[in-house]
């Protein structure tokens, strides 16, 4: 079975706005079927240039190990199979390498922002422990807005050419966000599985 796009899947892969894409499946210049009153563009007839081709499986390959590196992993494969340690997941690593770097640079640290991280982490460490698959959900969530607040006050408090706070906040935006994302996506396959049974 051919895999179909829909026109925002589809201009997002081509890197070009939906309403060309639309004028372009409207003139015939690109194959697809209307369905629903929606277009349906199936992946091979999507008209990507090799260098197009390899930056998209480059990003798929970047957000696969993102979300590999954030999901617990299992250390073997036999039975009672043990998940990573909080200290071992990357969002918790990169998070404390973060809080120590802002508490070792005294001139740059906003006493708001360390405790706003110190807090963020300790949401994460409750949503790592948490049993009940809906609250480790909730937890997890409230990690993320916990950070995101981070990254903002560092965004909002940092000239981005010579403040080391714009560094942190690219750490958080480009690793710890990403990582946390996967970890949470995995945790609401998680809850769902378990309200299934």
């Amino acid at each position: 079975m051919t895999m179909e796009l829909s026109v925002t899947e589809a201009a997002t892969l081509l890197r070009r706005p939906a309403r060309t894409l639309r004028g372009q499946l409207r003139r015939g210049e690109i194959r697809g079927v209307k369905r629903g009153g929606r277009w349906r563009i199936p992946r091979h007839a999507l008209p990507m240039t090799e260098e197009q081709r390899e930056a998209l499986l480059l990003r798929a390959d970047e957000a696969r190990r993102v979300v590999d590196a954030a999901l617990p992993s299992r250390l073997d494969g036999r039975r009672g199979r043990e998940m990573k340690a909080l200290v071992d997941l990357d969002v918790f690593r990169v998070g404390r390498e973060l809080l120590f770097a802002m508490r070792r640079d005294p001139d740059e640290k906003d006493d708001e922002v360390v405790d706003a991280l110190e807090d963020a982490l300790c949401a994460l460490a409750r949503g790592r422990y948490a049993y009940e698959a809906g609250q480790k959900v909730g937890l997890l969530r409230d990690a993320r807005d916990r950070f995101s607040t981070c990254l903002a006050r560092l965004v909002l408090s940092a000239d981005p050419l010579v403040d080391p706070c714009a560094a942190w906040a690219i750490r958080i935006e480009r690793e710890l966000l990403p990582s946390l994302s996967g970890l949470l996506r995995w945790a609401e396959g998680l809850s769902g599985r378990r309200s299934r049974t």
